[in-house]
């Protein structure tokens, strides 16, 4: 009930006393003048305006009355509500502080209560005291940089001028020190609230320093391991120039030895192979061949080799030009055979010409020696584009193809699917194909089935 209403109240029952005693004393007046004409009046007179007079007041009483009966219920019934009201908000608030407070002490976040004013603490919860080491008794009444966590006097006048004029600070990283004078990297949050017309900063402070510990130990074994892989990498390069020089060393002395045995099978053969029966004549044939396969076996060597010795050069290759003189050589070194060639147009890509060439060699001489046995070669040299326009090259035939689940062996050094007797090769210029599109950061790969062909797809990086 607000103070007009009371007042207004008040006025009002102050009326009706007023009037109630000017009615009594008008009662009191009348009969004493009724007393004085009481000898000139008859007696049922007199009895008559008695009665009239006492009915009168005796109304005017009660209607007084009701009227104060009715306004006191009023005032009874608000004061009730206003009550009510008051122990709501009471109950509300107590609920409100008592929620608070259990989160308040609950959280595993340091939360320190502190007047904006003075800076002194108010309240701070059980994670301060078990993070930093000063129980609540101590915390209380004191200022963060009387109790020293912080020990830098500016840092603590910066932290607090910048809090009042933004209202509240998040992310604010700074180092707070230990009761035991341990300095700990932590990230702040603070904002300032009104309570009961006193402005207080609520701080909440996440010690992040055993993470940034972690972080720095990650990037130390990192930077370790980066060098580990590096020297590991080095080692590993080194030891594989090493065989790879021992490898050519080895295999360019073997070829003069070769093809001494190669020649002197020959003249065998030749000058005295009318005394030699035979048997001797097939076994001379097979010494014969089989050094010559030897000497095809370490000619592949040598080009496998090269494809990791040479300088790695990158410009424009017109890929659709070399796969034309390939064949245009293939068909000369078997003008017999009938072909159907299609080669797509301007196949242009970035890399080294040389590698590349060696790769169209390598593809399209197998396209041409797996489809021999066919009526027609049919050889197709294209390019094919993923839904997000990523480009491969493929190269297609109609030859004998082969089984799937053998396609895991045909990008290694003398990994062959179809023995020497049916088509002669060393088995390395698959694993030079692969080597080259490593070396350009792209990737192959092969379809096929028995007797339906095969297709070999190469995808070069950045193209």
């Amino acid at each position: 009930m607000s103070k007009t209403n009371a007042a207004a109240s008040s006025s009002g029952g102050l009326a009706q006393a007023w009037r109630l005693l000017l009615y009594l004393a008008a009662s009191a007046a009348l009969w004493s003048a009724l007393g004085l004409l009481a000898a000139a009046l008859p007696p049922y007179a007199i009895i008559a305006a008695g009665t009239l007079v006492t009915t009168a007041v005796a109304w005017s009483i009660r209607r007084t009355l009701a009227a104060r009966y009715a306004e006191t219920r009023r005032l009874g019934r608000e004061l009730a509500a206003r009550i009510d009201e008051v122990a709501a908000r009471v109950n509300e608030r107590r609920g409100s502080e008592e929620k608070f407070s259990r989160i308040f002490h609950a959280s595993p976040v340091a939360i320190l209560i502190s007047r904006l004013d003075s800076g002194m603490h108010i309240d701070v919860n059980d994670a301060f005291e078990q993070q930093f080491g000063w129980t609540r008794e101590e915390a209380l009444g004191a200022t963060a940089l009387e109790m020293g966590m912080w020990q830098d006097g500016r840092a603590y006048a910066d932290w607090l001028a910048t809090l009042r004029r933004t209202g509240q600070l998040h992310d604010y990283e700074t180092h707070l020190f230990t009761k035991a004078g341990d300095m700990r990297q932590v990230v702040a949050a603070a904002e300032i609230v009104g309570f009961d017309e006193v402005r207080l900063v609520i701080t909440l402070i996440h010690d992040i320093t055993d993470l940034r510990r972690a972080v720095q130990e990650v990037k130390d074994l990192n930077a370790a391991l980066e060098d580990r892989v590096k020297q590991r990498t080095a080692d590993l390069s080194e030891a594989n120039r090493e065989l790879e020089s021992f490898a050519y060393s080895m295999s360019h002395d073997l070829r003069a030895p070769l093809r001494g045995i190669d020649g002197f099978s020959h003249l065998l053969a030749d000058e005295y192979g009318d005394r030699i029966e035979a048997q001797g004549r097939e076994y001379l044939l097979r010494v014969r061949h089989a050094a010559q396969r030897m000497g095809t076996l370490i000619d592949d060597l040598l080009d496998l080799s090269r494809v990791n010795r040479r300088e790695l050069r990158r410009e424009s290759v017109d890929l659709s030009q070399i796969a034309t003189e390939v064949l245009e050589e293939l068909k000369k070194s078997a003008p017999q055979r009938q072909a159907r060639v299609e080669i797509a147009p301007d196949l242009r890509v970035v890399g080294d010409p040389q590698l590349l060439r060696v790769l169209l060699e390598n593809l399209i001489g197998n396209a041409w020696k797996y489809s021999a046995r066919q009526e027609t070669t049919q050889i197709v040299v294209g390019c094919e584009r993923s839904q997000n326009g990523v480009a491969s090259y493929f190269v297609r035939d109609n030859g004998v193809g082969f089984d799937m689940a053998y396609a895991d062996k045909l990008f290694h050094p003398f990994q062959r699917l179809h023995k020497p007797d049916e088509f002669e090769g060393s088995g390395v210029g698959l694993a030079s194909v692969a080597r080259i599109v490593r070396r350009h950061r792209g990737s192959v790969w092969a379809e096929s089935s028995p007797g339906a062909g095969a297709t070999f797809h190469f995808r070069l990086a950045d193209q």
